[in-house]
């Protein structure tokens, strides 16, 4: 009678331990799939945004290097010329074209070109912190559930219940999908 209670309270202990280890290795599978998942996310903003930055940089600095290009071919044009016909045909062109200068230096009373590059330049900085925050939250996480699955006795139940350890990013590794920027300018 005494073994039936002893081999009962045994299997009771048994099955509870399996269990409430199950559990924990289950929540953290699941903590490492989240954390997967906010890394996945932030390489999406990460994209999205810096292609969007990077294109709206790219039209600032456009439009401003279009103006300083017109102006110094003008002034080119009159400093290089010759015979005082030259001089008057180059001023007449600078003359004509002060109008767009003068509509275009209104609207753009404020080159940007510089701040296009540093809004640019924080943007990466950002996105990449949230990155490097998403990467130890996994990395963390992964440890977990790492440590969890090869300690003994819980070794058994994880390899009855097919669970795995997870591999750990590395620096190399997240690089595979970064921005080129230098293409994105060009």
């Amino acid at each position: 009678m005494y073994y039936a209670i002893t081999i009962g309270i045994l299997i009771v202990l048994i099955a509870s331990y399996t269990i409430s280890t199950y559990n924990k290795m289950k929540h953290s599978a699941v903590n490492v799939d989240e954390a997967f998942g906010g890394i996945e996310t932030y390489l999406e903003e990460r994209f999205d945004m810096l292609t969007k930055v990077i294109s709206t940089a790219k039209e600032e600095s456009k439009r401003e290097v279009e103006l300083v290009t017109k102006v110094t071919n003008m002034r080119s044009a009159f400093s290089q010329a010759d015979s005082v016909n030259e001089k008057v045909e180059a001023g007449i062109q600078i003359e004509a074209a002060m109008p767009n200068l003068m509509a275009t230096m209104e609207n753009y009373p404020d080159p940007k070109f510089n701040e296009a590059f540093r809004k640019t330049q924080q943007a990466i900085i950002a996105i990449e912190d949230k990155l490097s925050a998403a990467r130890r939250n996994y990395n963390s996480n992964v440890s977990v559930h790492n440590k969890r699955i090869v300690a003994f006795p819980a070794i058994i139940i994880a390899s009855i219940f097919g669970f795995k350890e997870k591999k750990m990013f590395e620096s190399t590794t997240y690089k595979r999908n970064d921005i080129d920027v230098d293409n994105m300018w060009s």
